[in-house]
């Protein structure tokens, strides 16, 4: 590296320097003890690739006895930055330095900055500090890189005073959230200069790239900018957002699947779901869950997943019979949610309809007067006839019967006339029908005495499981009334 020291610049250079962190050209010592110190300087046309860089630091005893100026080259580009050690301020404690920009070409200088000046000291006054960025997309102080709508990150600084071609640094800093206090895992800063836009909005905007973004998940990020114009130099308060830790959640998976239902038959002992080895769980607590297709959740179950767990470990979470029972013939959603520092997680949804049980598991209902003939006798019936519907597949309480008959009338003359007659209307099953095992319904003698004798009458009856549920048949019975 060059030393610019006892050479003479052939050019000054117009351009702005950036002494980060300071507000209004000073520097807290407050400050160096929690960041680092920089000095920076923004792209500028007169500084090719084959310039060299050099930032100057002099710190002052006192106005009139300076130390010995330190040289720094810039170790990137295009934004020119050289770090400064926390030595290079505390050494200068409540006294000044001054920093200047050389740009040389081989040993010559040929562009030198103006001297710009910091005082150093315990504190400076954050009460006149420029206002904490403002980080687009972050609700709640939370930032999702995973959204598909997520761009570019796009944070704005504000200033009534801008003018066009002031000049703005914005410094990130990424923390790692697993202890307390956070370690510092990345530190960047990115640049933007005022157009009319700008000037017209009172902000400047600086943007970071999503692919950046993405690779702080699960950090926090700490966002302050500084502004530089012809007559200030200005610093911000900070913004901190918790950028969060995107997982792949595939969908649950439930054994005996067809064309997106499952036989309620196949749930008689409940339902056993898988959570594919893909899943990102470690470190995280999760509930395997099930919802309506309104998003009301039905059912949850925690499983509680460990930090060094192995990657190929596929976890499995179980929804209990009667959970389901009353969504028989209905669609579910089944999924689990993962709980953990950014929030909550919710997988891809397994949605699946439960279909009916088959016609033919369902009994038939049963006439206990009809003593298993096919006919009933009004000479033999003392009072009113009974039927039952015996146990059915998944019986429960709460569920609804119904129970009507087809009958045939004496009509006015010779014409008979046949008329629906329910003998039990959304009925529902109660403790007592369970311990019986069957539900019982009646028709009255009287109804049958207003019959023409030797008709048929048909016996049918369903049940519904569950609200907006369809009804289940029961298998129909056909008697003769006779005398």
């Amino acid at each position: 590296m060059g030393n610019p020291a006892g050479t003479s610049p052939s050019d000054e250079l117009s351009i702005y320097l950036h002494i980060y962190p300071s507000h209004e050209w000073t520097v807290s010592m407050a400050d160096i003890d929690q960041r680092n110190g920089y000095l920076i300087a923004l792209p500028n046309p007169e500084i090719g690739d084959e310039h060299n860089v050099i930032f100057g630091w002099q710190g002052h005893y006192n106005e009139s006895t300076p130390g010995r100026e330190e040289f720094f080259e810039a170790t990137s580009r295009p934004l020119m930055v050289s770090p400064l050690s926390s030595n290079h301020f505390g050494n200068w404690n409540n006294s000044f330095a001054n920093a200047k920009l050389y740009v040389m070409r081989d040993e010559d200088i040929e562009h030198i900055s103006i001297e710009y000046r910091v005082d150093i000291k315990e504190h400076h006054d954050s009460d006149t500090l420029l206002a904490a960025p403002a980080v687009q997309g972050a609700e709640g102080g939370v930032l999702h890189p995973g959204d598909a709508d997520m761009e570019d990150l796009k944070v704005s600084g504000r200033h009534d005073g801008l003018e066009l071609e002031d000049e703005g640094i914005l410094c990130v800093r990424a923390f790692d959230r697993s202890n307390e206090p956070g370690t510092l895992l990345d530190e960047i800063f990115t640049w933007a200069r005022a157009d009319s836009d700008a000037v017209a909005s009172r902000q400047l905007h600086f943007r970071l790239s999503r692919t950046w973004l993405l690779e702080q998940q699960g950090r926090w990020l700490e966002f302050r900018f500084q502004l530089v114009g012809n007559y200030y130099a200005l610093g911000s308060q900070v913004t901190t957002t918790l950028v969060t830790k995107e997982r792949v959640l595939p969908a649950p998976e439930l054994a005996r699947t067809e064309n997106d239902s499952i036989k309620a038959l196949a749930l008689r002992d409940g339902a056993y779901l898988s959570i594919p080895e893909t899943a990102a769980l470690g470190g995280a607590i999760v509930m395997g869950c099930v919802s309506s297709p309104e998003g009301v959740s039905l059912y949850q179950t925690p499983l509680t997943c460990e930090e060094n767990d192995e990657p190929s470990t596929t976890r499995h979470y179980w929804v209990p019979q009667g959970v389901l029972v009353p969504y028989i013939g209905r669609q579910l959603c089944w999924h689990y949610d993962v709980y953990d520092h950014d929030g909550i997680h919710i997988s891809e949804l397994l949605l699946l309809k439960i279909t009916l049980p088959p016609e033919n598991s369902m009994p038939a209902i049963q006439c206990p007067a009809a003593s298993g003939n096919d006919w009933i006798s009004l000479n033999t019936v003392r009072g009113d006839v009974f039927f039952e519907l015996g146990r059915w597949p998944f019986m429960a309480t709460g569920q609804l019967i119904s129970l009507s008959a087809s009958l045939q009338y004496i009509g006015a003359g010779s014409q008979p006339e046949r008329r629906h007659h329910d003998i039990l209307l959304d009925y529902k099953v109660n403790d007592s029908d369970i311990e019986n095992g069957y539900v019982t319904g009646s028709l009255e003698q009287s109804e049958l005495l207003k019959l023409n004798l030797g008709s048929h009458m048909t016996f049918s009856a369903t049940v519904t499981y569950g609200e907006d549920s369809p009804p289940l048949m029961f298998k129909s019975v056909t008697l003769q009334l006779v005398p």
